[in-house]
């Protein structure tokens, strides 16, 4: 939940927004209610892995969090996320977190994106998912950290066919007990580019490209080629990499 536009409405907004979001059955992470809420460290299990999510946003269109309300949304600061993830990292297997980040627009992360990663590398995070750039980005292995640098928009309004590209990825994640020694695995990564098909605005619909047409995107195969290029062509090196 934190993004550049978490503030715009203001504080009642946030409280709103996790209001609805604690009737739903998900794991939300990065605004709060008070600072209790922010420290809590939510803990889900699933097939006997445990593991948490962590978001954070590098920027808030401008706006300043509130003096003395700084639980409102979780800004990013090397500071805090080793603070978070040291609290954590003994407490579960995995820790995944929400990187709000980067520039609009562009298909390749900047500098910044990747000290980040590189820093969440360092820090023993196991998974990294990215937004915000509204076009999908490369996906690559820094050390045993997989990152996602930027899924790109999955329903949009925008315009261009650039911001109607998105992309989905699936993994495994997969638990070992080497000589009494518990070992996080990512394994079987799938990624897919769909389109965002709409009628005035309306009646949106993820597509993913397997079932795509012409009809749907004329010419999608040529279209769509570029947007591929820019996610496959870490699939080769993505195990030399981890591997590294």
């Amino acid at each position: 939940l934190a993004n550049n536009h978490s503030l715009d409405k203001g504080e009642q907004a946030i409280i709103n927004s996790n209001q609805y979001w604690s009737t739903r059955n998900v794991m939300t992470s990065g605004t709060y209610d008070s600072f209790e809420e922010q420290n809590k460290i939510n803990v889900k299990t699933k097939n006997n892995i445990s593991y948490t999510l962590l978001s954070y946003t590098t920027s808030t269109n401008g706006l300043a969090v509130p003096k003395g309300k700084e639980y409102l949304v979780n800004i990013y600061s090397d500071e805090k996320v080793k603070e978070d993830i040291e609290r954590v990292r003994d407490k579960v297997d995995v820790i995944i977190i929400s990187m709000h980040w980067g520039v609009e627009y562009n298909h390749s992360p900047n500098e910044e994106q990747k000290r980040i990663a590189k820093y969440l590398s360092e820090l023993g995070v196991d998974l990294v998912v990215g937004h915000h750039p509204h076009v999908v980005q490369p996906i690559e292995f820094i050390d045993d950290t997989l990152v996602i640098y930027s899924l790109g928009n999955f329903i949009s309004g925008q315009t261009g066919l650039h911001k109607l590209v998105g992309m989905l990825v699936s993994v495994d994640i997969v638990k070992r007990d080497i000589n009494n020694s518990i070992i996080i695995d990512i394994e079987n990564i799938k990624s897919e580019l769909f389109y965002i098909s709409s009628n005035d605005l309306k009646n949106f619909k993820v597509v993913p490209y397997h079932n795509l047409n012409n009809s749907i995107l004329p010419n999608y195969e040529e279209i769509l080629k570029p947007y591929a290029e820019v996610i496959n062509k870490y699939e080769n090196n993505i195990q030399v990499n981890k591997e590294m």
